[in-house]
């Protein structure tokens, strides 16, 4: 397979810089650098990736159209009307939804399938409440990932968790866990992201993927699935 080159919107920012640093680690020409003041062209690119801020998505998609690229956006705030534009955008290429890069979140989500699976025949209902950290310069409350869990333990139990709540504080990346309480136990789900360099592998991962699929609407998550667990996926995933 043919290392696709790639164009990162954001790449002065600090998911994207470290983005930009595995890219070059694991090869991958990145030939267009773009932010609000940039941008750094040096060819064609099979593969955009948009690390930056939701105002950044219009010139995302316009570098998209412009090399016929797959989209990888990384944006974990989206809108109603960002949502139709990446839909739009994804009736002719590929495009992922990747609000959270890392390994360990899909780790967690197929825990968060086990635990749930594995209470069905319990008398009593748990008490299920989600918990996750960010750094106090993160504007979303709760973090995309925090919903995703919510949702999936909504989706593999059937009973809603009763609390999302956030905490803004503490060391530069994040945390989430589910935390399963039952009666006289606990048991809790936790993953800790301690260096953006992991996200930052999964953005070069989740690159590669993109570059040979059809067009469509993927999740981030749905594709570490096919990729780790060889589970099957469609272009409508999301």
């Amino acid at each position: 397979m043919r290392t696709p080159s790639v164009g990162i919107v954001g790449h002065t920012g600090r998911l994207g810089s470290a983005i930009e640093a595995a890219l070059h680690r694991t090869g991958h020409p990145v030939r267009q650098r773009i932010n609000s003041a940039i941008h750094d062209a040096t060819g064609p690119v099979d593969v955009v990736i948009d690390a930056s801020a939701p105002a950044g998505l219009e010139r995302a998609l316009s570098i998209c159209t412009q090399n016929d690229a797959a989209l990888i956006y990384c944006v974990s705030s989206i809108s109603d009307t960002d949502r139709d534009l990446l839909l739009s955008y994804g009736r002719s290429a590929p495009v992922v939804i990747a609000p959270n890069l890392s390994y360990g979140h899909w780790l967690q989500l197929q825990l968060i399938d086990l635990v749930a699976s594995s209470l069905a025949g319990l008398p009593d209902a748990p008490y299920v409440s989600v918990f996750e950290r960010h750094p106090h310069t993160k504007a979303d409350r709760p973090s995309a990932s925090a919903v995703q869990l919510a949702e999936r333990w909504d989706a593999a139990y059937g009973i809603p968790v009763r609390e999302v709540a956030s905490y803004r504080a503490g060391a530069r990346v994040s945390g989430h866990r589910i935390d399963v309480d039952l009666d006289g136990e606990s048991l809790t789900i936790h993953h800790e992201v301690t260096e953006l360099r992991s996200a930052a592998r999964g953005a070069a991962l989740l690159a590669d993927w993109a570059a040979e699929q059809v067009p469509g609407v993927y999740d981030s998550q749905e594709v570490f699935g096919m990729i780790f667990g060889r589970k099957p996926i469609d272009a409508d995933g999301y």
